[in-house]
C-alpha cells in the first residue's frame, strides 16, 4: 500500500509549490494547477475529442505494428545468435539515433498524412520494445531449457513451455517502454511538423496564450499515458509474482 501512496506524497507538495509560485507571480501566462483543472471543461468542450481521436488511431496503429514486430524481432533474436548477429548492430543503431532527425524525411518521403505520423509513432516505439524481449529471452535459465530438452521437448514446445513463459516479464516491460516513446514520437512530429490532431490544438492554444488550456491538453495526456502504462506496469508485476510463487 505505500508503494501506491508514495507517488501521492512526493506529488502533493510539489502541486502545492507550484501553485504558491503561480500565485505569488500572478503572471497570467503561468496558471496553478487550479487553473489547469478549470480549464478542463472549457478543453473538453471544444474540438479535442476529435483531435484525441485522430491522434490516438494514427499513433496506436504504429505503435501495433512495432509492437508485433518488435516482439518476434527481440525473441528471434535474443534465441538465435545468428540472427543477432546480422539485426543487433541495426536495433543498437536505431537505440542511440535521435529519430527526431528522421521525422522530416519520413514525412517527406510518405506526405503529410496520418500513415506518415503512424510511421514515426513505429520508428520511435520499435527499438524500445525489441530491445527489452531480446533480453528477456538470454535472461531464461539454461537450466530450464537443458531440462526441458532432457524430456524430449521439441523447438515449439520450448518456446510454449521455458521461453514464452520466462520472457514475458520482459515483453510487458518493452511494451511500456515502447507506448511511452510512441506518445513521445507523435507529440514531437504534431508540435513540430504535422499538427492535424492534439498538436493543432496546443499549437492553437498556444498561439492565443491560453496557457492554461494548453497545460489543461498536457494534463489529459499524461493521464492517458498513467493509465495504460499503469496497467501495463500492474500486469507486468502480475506475472513476475506469479513467477516467483
Amino acid at each position: 500500500m505505500w508503494q501506491l501512496l508514495l507517488p501521492f506524497a512526493v506529488g502533493i507538495p510539489l502541486l502545492l509549490g507550484w501553485e504558491l509560485y503561480a500565485r505569488g507571480l500572478n503572471n497570467p501566462f503561468v496558471p496553478g494547477p487550479t487553473d489547469v483543472v478549470a480549464a478542463l471543461p472549457n478543453v473538453l468542450g471544444g474540438e479535442l475529442v476529435g483531435a484525441f481521436v485522430t491522434t490516438n488511431v494514427a499513433m496506436l496503429r504504429g505503435y501495433a505494428v512495432a509492437a508485433v514486430l518488435g516482439i518476434l524481432l527481440g525473441l528471434v533474436m535474443g534465441r538465435y545468435r545468428l540472427a543477432d548477429a546480422i539485426t543487433g548492430p541495426y536495433l543498437d543503431l536505431a537505440m542511440v539515433t535521435p529519430m527526431i532527425v528522421l521525422m522530416p524525411i519520413v514525412l517527406m518521403a510518405l506526405g503529410l498524412n496520418a500513415m506518415a505520423l503512424s510511421v514515426v509513432v513505429f520508428l520511435f516505439a520499435l527499438p524500445y520494445i525489441a530491445v527489452p524481449c531480446r533480453a528477456g529471452v538470454r535472461a531464461v535459465p539454461a537450466e530450464s531449457v537443458d531440462m526441458a530438452r532432457s524430456f524430449g521437448a521439441g523447438e515449439l514446445q520450448l518456446w510454449r513451455e521455458v521461453l514464452l513463459p520466462g520472457s514475458l516479464p520482459a515483453v510487458l516491460t518493452g511494451l511500456r517502454l515502447g507506448f511511452g516513446m510512441a506518445v513521445t514520437g507523435i507529440i514531437a512530429t504534431e508540435l513540430t511538423l504535422l499538427a492535424v490532431g492534439l498538436g493543432r490544438v496546443i499549437v492553437g492554444y498556444q498561439s492565443r496564450f491560453q496557457t492554461d488550456n494548453t497545460f489543461a491538453v498536457t494534463l489529459l495526456i499524461m493521464l492517458e499515458c498513467i493509465v495504460v502504462m499503469g496497467g501495463l506496469r500492474l500486469f507486468e508485476l502480475r506475472q513476475q509474482y506469479r513467477r516467483l510463487s
